[in-house]
């Protein structure tokens, strides 16, 4: 996921790909991709797949 994350700033950057600026499909690509993913890691936050900052102090 972070390599995901990744590409799509490298992507979104200047000079990536591209001369210039993301043009208005690369943008709409990527923000599509950025709002599944969060509501991908919401139902699995929901249904309790994973644990997110719970982290248990045993010695």
């Amino acid at each position: 996921m972070k390599k995901l994350v990744s590409n799509l700033y490298t992507l979104s950057s200047t000079g990536g790909p591209h001369r210039g600026v993301a043009t208005r499909d690369e943008t709409e690509v990527i923000l599509y991709t950025l709002l599944y993913l969060f509501k991908y890691i919401n139902k699995v936050v929901k249904e309790q797949r994973v644990e997110i900052g719970q982290e248990t102090a045993e010695s």
